[in-house]
């Protein structure tokens, strides 16, 4: 046998059907023929018998059927809406499938046992995988939580409709490059070690999102410190038109003194240079209005009034 036949995905016993055909039709005898496919002359016989009833199909080769499926085709498709009223409705504490579960309620449905590594597979060939839950408290009411949405996104915020401020959101994070460790095997007791470049570059990014779903987002290979914050800021009074509320996290960055000093100035960097309004900052935590610090408007009659100012708070992290 040549190995083409073997890398073709054919198997050996189809082959010598089929090569004794061949020789049967060349002229060949039925004992030289069983000699040099190394068979017998009844197995020849034979495989050249069902050559003449049915030709070249009747010899290759028919995969077993196996056995016979406990559950039928139309049982199978049931069993997404047998799972998805849940495993409580069937008697089990706890809303969650496992394979043990599901061999019980089959059993008690369709009278048919189902070893649990085999059930894993019949619920993946229809359509379900195992995922991790959602926790969400039993007590919600989606119909007044769809209400309070609707009227919370249709209402604006008092203070920032009152001054026409648009709301922006801020954060920062950082990502290293370093690659994904997955699991994999290995023999038992001995964890397998990945040999990878370890190195501490990263890539940090900053966004601004508005409540109607603008965002704004500045990438750099460097950690943001104060004067790429800044940088960030005079952008946002570029690109956002009329005076900013700026929603931020507790980052020790943004607390910082030398942060506010560079901030104080950017609207006025940003005018003319024959404006000499100053941002100065006051305190507002005393205040209900606004929870920590804030930059104070400057005066009503200059350019930067005119043009843009921006109100600064500070939420702190959870």
């Amino acid at each position: 046998m040549s190995t083409a036949a073997v890398s073709n995905g054919q198997d050996i016993r189809e082959w010598r059907r089929m090569r004794a055909w061949e020789l049967h039709q060349a002229g060949w005898s039925g004992k030289d023929i069983a000699a040099a496919l190394a068979v017998s002359r009844g197995a020849v016989s034979g495989w050249l018998k069902r050559a003449r009833a049915g030709g070249m199909a009747a010899l290759r080769r028919r995969p077993a059927p196996g056995p016979r499926p406990k559950l039928a085709t139309e049982q199978r498709a049931q069993l997404p809406d047998i799972l998805a009223k849940g495993a409580e409705a069937y008697g089990f504490i706890g809303d969650v499938w496992t394979t043990a579960r599901v061999v019980t309620v089959i059993k008690r449905i369709f009278g048919v046992r189902y070893h649990p590594a085999h059930v894993s597979r019949l619920v993946r060939q229809e359509g379900l995988s195992l995922q991790k839950p959602i926790r969400r408290a039993s007590q919600r009411d989606e119909a007044q939580i769809a209400a309070w949405r609707a009227e919370r996104s249709a209402r604006p915020s008092s203070k920032a409709h009152d001054e026409d401020r648009t709301i922006l959101f801020v954060d920062e994070a950082g990502f290293y490059l370093l690659p994904f460790v997955a699991r994999t095997y290995a023999p038992r007791g001995r964890a397998p070690v990945l040999h990878t470049p370890l190195t501490r570059d990263h890539l940090a990014a900053i966004s601004a999102i508005t409540p109607d779903g603008r965002l704004f987002t500045h990438v750099q290979t460097e950690a943001f410190r104060g004067p790429a914050i800044v940088a960030f800021l005079r952008q946002l009074l570029r690109q956002v038109r009329g005076k900013l509320l700026v929603i931020w996290d507790g980052c020790p960055a943004t607390h910082r003194t030398s942060i506010r000093t560079k901030a104080s100035g950017i609207c006025s960097s940003a005018s003319s240079s024959r404006t000499a309004a100053a941002r100065t900052w006051t305190s507002c935590a005393g205040s209900s209005a606004w929870p920590s610090a804030a930059f104070a408007a400057p005066p009503s009659g200059s350019s930067v009034a005119s043009a843009s100012a921006a109100m600064f708070t500070h939420r702190p992290r959870s």
